[in-house]
């Protein structure tokens, strides 16, 4: 052949974000002036340049070219070595192009940051929390998390607790941070911690080599702090109601003691008297007609009758009175039933795809029961579309959770009651979900109690006695 080439070096280091060179030395053997052709082939050959493109040279003489290698940090080539090759092509004698080659060796570096969402939860237990790990670096990289906090008050569990990340891309977590100790009452505790990706194993391609002491096992590469508040499992109203019924009981056996049953007996004695004169008057006016008249016996017999009548009358209203008496003891009844209940405290977790899409959550109030909401937490992840708590199809309050951060709360003066068979919705919208997500999650926590559903008090007909 009438052309030749060959590279300075075999072998050429390269560190991604910088620069790397050598030279190829091209002859013409040939008896022509000829002009040479000369570009880098293969995965570098992108990142590569020759300077000059082109030589022209005599026969029997040689010049050479430098070549250039830059390769940037955020470029998908990975660590190890990297074969290229420089084609030196004849213009005048095409088939006779020659391809010298060489091998690159691309030098490994790590660049890994996390990002925890939210960064800071709420729970009476357990708070949870996404992780996210970024690696910019060139390598693929197994990744162990582990959680610290500094009073040792929490545990932490991970799924995955192993991750291993791609060049170039991200993986996810899940972090469940639960409080060893329960809250029962009071006011809630806020504790700091820090999640810690430790590098469990990096493989250094052959000939590859890393940063120092970047890529060595048991080495903490990347760290994120968070929060976690640890709500009371008790709510701070229950006092408060508890001592509320109490005092509502109290008033109502008072009533009833020193008012309305005093106020019964002497109904009861005033409806009593007036019939017994009655009695008596016409027994005194029966026996002095019998005197009179003893031969009128169906005269008498007449008054007899009209003293029978007179105490059925006395009769009927002793018993009227009484029902009254047990219908003011169902009142009372009722009114104790209807105040008791139990704190009702749910949280409730809603997920939804991207697109203007939506989810739902739904409590249906059990049969015999009421429901009073006083006090509901939006939890936001930053996701955008919005959030709703509804009555039904009646929507009660409405957010979007990329207006704030972690928690929105919003307390109700006036209980939001929904009666048995009524629907609490939850309802999600999505629009686009936080970076790295595919959908929207989101909480929301509703707050109250639940009561038996008051029972409606009524007086029943009394049957007469018998004659």
């Amino acid at each position: 052949m009438a052309t030749s080439a060959h590279l300075d070096v075999q072998d050429l280091t390269v560190v991604p974000g910088s620069t790397a060179s050598c030279q190829v030395t091209v002859a013409n053997r040939g008896t022509i002036v000829e002009a040479y052709s000369l570009r880098v082939v293969g995965e570098l050959g992108a990142y590569a340049t020759v300077e000059p493109a082109t030589l022209s040279l005599y026969p029997e003489t040689e010049a050479t070219a430098v070549v250039t290698i830059d390769v940037p940090r955020g470029a998908p080539i990975a660590a190890g070595d990297v074969p290229f090759a420089v084609v030196v092509e004849p213009q005048e004698h095409p088939n006779d192009v020659v391809v010298p080659e060489g091998m690159a060796h691309v030098q490994s570096f790590g660049d890994l940051t996390a990002e925890l969402t939210p960064r800071t939860s709420h729970g009476r237990k357990v708070g949870h929390h996404s992780l996210a790990v970024d690696n910019r670096g060139n390598q693929p990289v197994v990744l162990q998390l582990s959680g610290k906090d500094p009073d040792g008050a929490l545990d932490f569990r991970f799924s995955p607790q192993t991750v291993t990340v791609e060049p170039n891309s991200a993986s996810f977590a899940k972090v469940r941070v639960r409080n060893v100790e329960r809250l029962w009452r009071g006011a809630s505790r806020t504790r700091s911690f820090s999640i810690v990706a430790t590098l469990a194993s990096a493989a250094v391609p052959a000939g590859g080599r890393a940063a120092p002491g970047l890529f060595e096992q048991s080495t903490p590469v990347a760290s994120v702090d968070g929060m976690t508040v640890q709500d009371a499992t008790l709510p701070p109203w229950l006092g408060k109601a508890i001592l509320g019924v109490a005092a509502l009981a109290l008033g109502a056996a008072a009533l009833w003691i020193f008012a309305m049953r005093p106020a019964i007996q002497s109904t009861a004695q005033q409806a009593v008297e007036k019939p017994l004169v009655v009695i008596k008057e016409s027994a005194a006016k029966a026996e002095k007609q019998a005197v009179e008249a003893k031969g009128e016996a169906k005269q008498a017999k007449s008054t007899a009758g009209e003293a029978k009548e007179d105490a059925k009358k006395t009769r009927d209203v002793v018993i009227d009175n009484k029902g009254e008496d047990d219908s003011k003891d169902d009142i009372i009844d009722a009114q104790r039933e209807a105040l008791a209940g139990v704190p009702y405290f749910e949280r409730y977790t809603i997920r939804a795809t991207p697109g203007n899409t939506t989810n739902t959550a739904v409590y249906r109030v059990p049969k015999g029961k009421r429901l009073r909401v006083t006090e509901v937490f939006f939890e936001s992840t930053g996701g955008t579309g919005t959030l709703q708590f509804r009555k039904g199809d009646d929507i009660i309050h409405q957010v979007e959770p990329q207006t704030f951060r972690n928690i929105f709360d919003q307390h109700y003066i006036s209980p939001v009651v929904f009666e048995e068979g009524e629907r609490v919705v939850i309802q999600l919208s999505c629009a686009q979900p936080i970076l790295g997500q595919t959908r929207c999650e989101n909480a929301v926590s509703v707050g109250g109690s639940v009561a038996d559903k008051p029972k409606r008090a009524a007086t029943q007909p009394v049957a007469d006695s018998p004659q």
